[in-house]
């Protein structure tokens, strides 16, 4: 195996080396950092570098008179990423290596490029499939018409309010995790400026045509107490439920467009003559020899700006066509100059061991230094990546 000298690794290649890899679901986006890391720190491709590096911050703690155990410390690759993916989702997670990670604030704010599956009739507080079903809708009436017409409404400049599962604070605590302890924020989440650069449906998917399917989990009464004030449901959709005399069991006035609460845990009391026996069961809105029809779904392509969610915009989908709806799927085709299918690196071969990894680390690093030597300025500095992404950015 061929290795760099390690001047060339570090004033050169790693001196703003960025990678893409194909983040695989299942995983988060810090485990992938992880296991770069843990990778290139025990490689030999990138041993001349820590080496170099550590004899660097000898000679720099000698001559600033540090503890022995300071200039000791065990060096490692330092590896972030530039632009958070959720678990659930898949595609191309910018890594920025050495001083490289001093470029991903640029890639943060980039734009980028996302395949969603949007699945209409069910509401989530994560806004996906990885949450607990808060509430359902009405779905009969969709068509491709008319979801193509609601989204002419989150094109260009627009208003999105994040979801409740998303890392922006308030008060000095993530939104996240005042969901996760079943605590209200302190204040409602303010619809923040948005920009969407394109989006076009490129496939409406008719019930029974698709694998996609609500979350079996759901969410407690109050939870959904909580998640009816979030999901902003009109107050019609809080009226007091109604027995139904066919079914025996509780449901809204009005089944459309009002949100139907999905609670299975509503329960009956079986009829008996000696009350001290009767049980109660659990069932739902559906008779249980009727099973629910599976719901319509759509496919969405988009390039949009930074801090866009695409969980809600799914979300908001589906209150625009008078149901809900949730992300069912998602993809990160683009960020920047890093395109799926062309210039990012699979998730298997880092996983394969170095002799896989190896030589398409190399070339991928040995490309961004090409991409930043060909953007130096007349007076021989290195452009710095805003300039590049710049020039790789459409409108």
């Amino acid at each position: 195996m061929e290795l760099p000298a390690a001047s060339k690794i570090f004033e050169g290649v790693f001196a703003k080396a960025l990678v893409a890899i194909n983040k695989p679901a299942g995983i988060s986006s810090a485990q992938v950092v992880r296991e770069v890391k843990n990778a290139f720190t025990k490689s030999a491709y990138f041993r001349p570098w820590l080496e170099e590096e550590q004899q660097r911050r000898m000679k720099e703690g000698i001559r600033q008179n540090k503890r022995r155990n300071s200039t000791h410390r065990k060096v490692e690759i330092k590896v972030g990423h530039g632009g958070t993916l959720d678990p659930g989702a898949t595609g191309c997670l910018v890594i920025g290596i050495g001083n490289g990670t001093k470029q991903l604030t640029t890639f943060i704010e980039s734009r980028k490029s996302y395949d969603t599956v949007v699945l209409f009739g069910a509401a989530t507080d994560s806004y996906d499939k990885e949450g607990k079903v808060l509430a359902k809708a009405p779905f009969d009436h969709l068509t491709k018409a008319k979801v193509e017409k609601a989204l002419e409404q989150f094109r260009g400049d627009i208003k999105q309010q994040p979801p409740i599962f998303s890392a922006l604070k308030m008060d000095g605590a993530k939104l996240y995790e005042y969901a996760r302890s079943g605590k209200e924020p302190p204040r409602e989440i303010i619809a923040r400026p948005a920009k969407v650069y394109h989006l076009e449906m490129m496939e409406w998917l008719e019930p029974g045509t698709h694998g996609h399917t609500w979350p079996t989990t759901q969410a407690s009464d109050e939870e959904i107490a909580a998640g009816h004030k979030l999901l902003q449901l009109p107050k019609s959709a809080k009226d007091e439920p109604q027995l139904d005399e066919e079914m025996g069991i509780k449901r809204k006035r009005s089944m459309s467009p009002e949100l139907v609460k999905s609670n299975k845990e509503q329960k009956l009391t079986a009829n008996s003559s000696d009350t001290n026996t009767a049980k109660q069961i659990n069932t739902t809105l559906e008779k249980p020899e009727d099973p629910p029809e599976q719901p319509p779904a759509t496919r969405l392509t988009m390039h949009v700006g930074s801090g866009f969610y695409v969980r809600s915009l799914c979300h908001d989908l589906g209150k625009a066509v008078d149901s809900l709806a949730l992300m069912a799927s998602l993809v990160r085709t683009n960020q920047g100059p890093f395109t799926l299918g062309e210039n990012v690196l699979a998730y298997e071969d880092l996983t394969a061991g170095e002799k896989v990894w190896q030589p398409k680390i190399q070339a991928a690093l040995e490309k961004w230094s090409q991409r930043l030597a060909s953007a130096r300025s007349s007076d021989g500095d290195t452009k710095n990546a805003p300039e590049i992404l710049k020039a790789t950015e459409t409108a």
